[in-house]
């Protein structure tokens, strides 16, 4: 890693968490194959109950659902 590069604390792979999008639904808004999964919207944290928020868009039928996960114990 270069001097100056930025290095993350941690990282989570949520790809096998994340819904995939009715294909019938404009296709061309969210990608196709697995380029689906990588289309998470904006994303939130909650400090004071250790919940993280990370949106989904058109993951039902097209509507947007929220993933929330609880961070730590």
């Amino acid at each position: 890693m270069a001097r100056g590069e930025l290095q993350p604390y941690a990282w989570l792979d949520v790809d096998d968490r994340l819904f995939l999008p009715d294909p019938s639904a404009e296709p061309d808004m969210f990608g196709r194959g697995v380029q689906q999964r990588q289309r998470p919207g904006e994303t939130a944290y909650d400090r004071a109950r250790n919940h993280l928020f990370v949106l989904k868009k058109f993951a039902d039928r097209g509507k947007p659902i929220v993933h929330v996960w609880k961070v730590g114990s």
